[in-house]
Formats: structure tokens, C-alpha cells, sequence
């Protein structure tokens, strides 16, 4: 079972029911940035297909890979 799954099912009806309609699908170019660190936290993702890389800037000219999300997860 997916995390975005055990998220949807853990919610009682008319809390799932609310959070649906606020949903809306949406899609990213490949290399396009979501978010940056520090930014407004106010929305999450369901990764239906494709991956995310969560990367980390270790100085001024080099960032490094942290994690790598794909299908079923959250990011957010």
C-alpha cells in the first residue's frame, strides 16, 4: 500500500470527501524546481508517475541528491 493511499484511507469520510475536492492535478517539466527550501509550505503532492529528486545546496555551486521519490509517494 502506497503512502498517499494510507493517507486517504486513514481519513474519516467527510475529511477525504473535503480534501478531494481540493485536489487537482497538475504536471511538471522534467528539471523543473517545485520548491525551494524556505518557501511557503502550503501544499502537498501525490506522485502519480515520473520521480522527484529532493536535492540540497552544499554551497554556493553544488547540490546534492537527498532523496528520490517516485510513483505512490508525498511530497510536500
Amino acid at each position: 500500500m502506497t503512502k498517499a493511499i494510507k493517507l486517504l484511507t486513514a481519513l474519516p469520510p467527510p475529511q477525504r470527501q473535503r480534501l478531494m475536492t481540493l485536489a487537482r492535478e497538475v504536471s511538471f517539466p522534467e528539471d523543473a524546481r517545485i520548491f525551494e527550501a524556505g518557501g511557503p509550505a502550503d501544499r502537498f503532492w501525490v506522485i502519480r508517475s515520473g520521480a522527484v529528486s529532493l536535492d540540497q545546496q552544499v554551497n554556493s555551486l553544488q547540490r546534492v541528491t537527498v532523496a528520490s521519490l517516485g510513483a505512490g509517494d508525498l511530497l510536500g
